[in-house]
């Protein structure tokens, strides 16, 4: 089976269960097993999905020299990736804080630091393209040089778009083309309220199939 690039944000996400929004001030709050933290982002989850499902991934993305640096990489370890093409580039790995509530509603806090101005080393990237005819490539900064460079050498382009860059205002400045499928997945929050794809992308006579979790729609391009 052949390897699948994916490129993306990796973050630690702490999560807290509310009773209702709007959330009524209190100065103190016991909700016991109701805060948790885990490495997330939707690189890492689209990486993890794959890998779960048996495919060989090559895991592109930029993380701190911090704490939340070394929780990743011994996630990335006990999830069996490889953390070769993950880079230490920016002083603190990103956060993310997600209220939930029972119905599943969710309030979520994204705190990139300064990812969104940090390149991917391009020779990395060359390294871990190579042969690649599969690249998953998620709506960050570091991740957009890589999208043209994948569609020049004819690989199939799966892009991860938010719903929003999906079906309304585009924020994105994404390529249309052969070979490219924009779809969207959810977090891993233990709402478990979110919804997942089917990725199939066809280039030429040839077809990628890339299936996350929880079938709810199937995108083809």
């Amino acid at each position: 089976m052949e390897a699948v690039l994916v490129a993306g944000l990796t973050n630690i996400e702490t999560t807290l269960r509310v009773d209702g929004f709007p959330v009524a001030y209190a100065p103190v709050r016991y909700p016991f097993f109701g805060v948790d933290a885990t490495v997330s982002g939707v690189g890492y989850n689209v990486a993890t999905a794959l890998a779960s499902l048996g495919n060989p991934v090559r895991f592109l993305s930029v993380i701190g020299r911090d704490l939340g640096a070394a929780l990743v990489l011994e996630q990335l370890r006990a999830d069996g990736l490889s953390s070769a093409f993950v880079v230490q580039e920016i002083e603190r790995t990103a956060r993310s804080v997600i209220l939930y509530d029972a119905d599943g509603r969710r309030m979520i806090h994204v705190d990139l630091k300064d990812l969104q101005e940090r390149a991917y080393p391009e020779s990395l990237f060359e390294a871990a393209a190579r042969d690649v005819t599969l690249a998953v490539l998620c709506n960050i900064n570091f991740a957009r040089p890589m999208l043209a460079v994948m569609q020049a050498r004819g690989a199939g382009t799966a892009d991860r778009g938010s719903a929003e860059s999906l079906y309304g205002a585009r924020k994105y400045d994404v390529r249309e083309g052969p070979g490219i499928c924009r779809f969207a997945c959810g977090s891993r929050s233990p709402s478990k309220h979110q919804r997942s794809f089917v990725i199939i992308c066809r280039r030429g006579a040839d077809m990628f199939n890339a299936t996350l979790p929880v079938l709810s729609e199937k995108i083809e391009a």
